[in-house]
C-alpha cells in the first residue's frame, strides 16, 4: 500500500510539473510603457524567472521602433507577439535602421524546440540606409530546433532584407532533419 501511494505521488508530481511547464503568461504592452522601452530585456527576463511561455499583446495602434537601435531577445521558450488592433498593429521604423530584432535561440531549444511568432503586426518603413549587413530580423542560434512564424503580418515600404540567419560556428553540421529551423509565413503581405 505504501509503495502504491508513493507511486501515485510521483505520478501526480509528474503531471503537475508538465501542466505548470505548459502555462502561458499574458502581458499587455502599451506604446508609452517602460515595458515596451525595454522590450527585449523584459521578455528575456520574464522567460528566465518564469517557467511559462509568453504571449505579448500590443494594445495600441502604432509603436515607434526607433527608441532603441536593437531589441535583443534570448529565447528559451515560446514567445508570441500579437497585435490587437483589428487592422494590424504597426511597428514603425520611420525610415531608419533602428529597432532591429536580434533573436537568439538559447541552447535550451535544442531538445524542446522554441517558437517565436508574430501575429497581426505591420512592419513598416525600415531602411538599412546603405548598410546591407542590417535587416529587420537577425536570428542567431546555437540550436537548430526553432520556428520563427509570421501570421497575418504586413511588410510595407521596407528597404532592406527582412531576415538574416546566423549560425554559431560550433553548431553540429550533422544535426538530424527533425531539428532543422523553420520559418513559416502564413497570410502575410509583402
Amino acid at each position: 500500500m505504501i509503495i502504491q501511494n508513493i507511486i501515485l505521488i510521483y505520478i501526480l508530481l509528474f503531471i503537475l510539473y508538465n501542466v505548470s511547464s505548459t502555462l502561458t503568461k499574458n502581458i499587455y504592452v502599451y506604446n508609452n510603457s517602460t515595458y515596451f522601452e525595454n522590450l527585449g530585456e523584459n521578455v528575456t527576463k520574464d522567460l528566465l524567472i518564469s517557467n511559462e511561455d509568453i504571449n505579448i499583446y500590443f494594445v495600441d495602434e502604432c509603436y515607434d521602433l526607433t527608441i532603441l537601435y536593437n531589441f535583443d531577445f534570448n529565447i528559451e521558450r515560446n514567445v508570441k507577439f500579437i497585435g490587437m488592433n483589428k487592422n494590424g498593429t504597426i511597428f514603425d521604423y520611420k525610415n531608419t535602421n533602428k529597432g532591429i530584432f536580434h533573436i537568439e535561440f538559447d541552447s535550451n531549444c535544442i531538445n524542446t524546440g522554441c517558437n517565436f511568432s508574430f501575429e497581426n503586426i505591420i512592419f513598416q518603413n525600415y531602411n538599412h540606409n546603405g548598410n546591407t549587413l542590417l535587416s529587420i530580423f537577425q536570428i542567431i542560434s546555437e540550436s537548430m530546433n526553432f520556428i520563427l512564424k509570421f501570421q497575418n503580418c504586413i511588410f510595407r515600404n521596407n528597404k532592406s532584407i527582412i531576415l538574416k540567419y546566423l549560425r554559431y560556428y560550433d553548431c553540429n553540421p550533422n544535426i538530424s532533419l527533425d531539428k532543422q529551423p523553420s520559418i513559416i509565413v502564413k497570410k502575410c503581405q509583402f
